[in-house]
């Protein structure tokens, strides 16, 4: 089975940047708290003290998820292209 290169790429893309813009709205109205988890779940100590140190603006959610959704559907492309060069290939 081969698998349509745009079609896993654009679905992979869409799902990070939805991830992205979700982590973005949370940090922008509960940062303490958004903060805090992400460093419960990652294992990262005290995450919530870099807060005074960034800034969350609507310009750069938008550029993260922006940059993060091409980023995503070329590597959700290469993940395809990849699977379906070694899925044609017949094994002896």
């Amino acid at each position: 089975m081969k698998l349509n290169v745009h079609s896993f790429s654009l679905a992979g893309a869409l799902t990070i940047s939805l991830w992205y813009g979700m982590i973005a709205i949370f940090i922008k109205l509960w940062p303490y708290e958004t903060l805090k988890f992400i460093s419960v779940v990652h294992m990262i100590p005290h995450l919530e003290n870099i807060l005074p140190y960034i800034k969350f603006t609507p310009t750069n959610i938008l550029l993260s998820i922006s940059f993060h959704f091409v980023a995503s559907y070329f590597f959700f492309g290469f993940i395809a292209c990849f699977y379906n060069i070694f899925s044609s290939t017949k094994h002896s």
